[in-house]
């Protein structure tokens, strides 16, 4: 029995879909064929995958988060403090 004979469990497919992302492309071949199979059966399989999408394109457009000016070096010098 192969890993692909092994059916995926909806908990072991949304973990999958935190760990790797929504792109089944890039998942392993074994598991990519087992979230297929579930994704034919499972209406919510295609929710999680659905809400992982739109999660994914959401934080794409989101604008990036700045650090206020002088933060890394607050941080460095209290990092250098506690050291010495």
């Amino acid at each position: 029995m192969s890993a692909s004979d092994v059916a995926m469990t909806l908990d072991g497919f949304s973990d999958a879909l935190d760990e790797r992302g929504p792109d089944l492309s890039s998942w392993q071949p074994s598991e990519q064929i087992r979230a297929e199979v579930l994704l034919k059966t499972s209406p919510r399989a295609r929710f999680l995958l659905s809400e992982a999408e739109r999660l994914e394109m959401i934080l794409k457009l989101a604008p990036r988060p700045t650090a206020p000016r002088g933060l890394v070096d607050r941080i460095c010098r209290t990092v250098r403090a506690a050291e010495g």
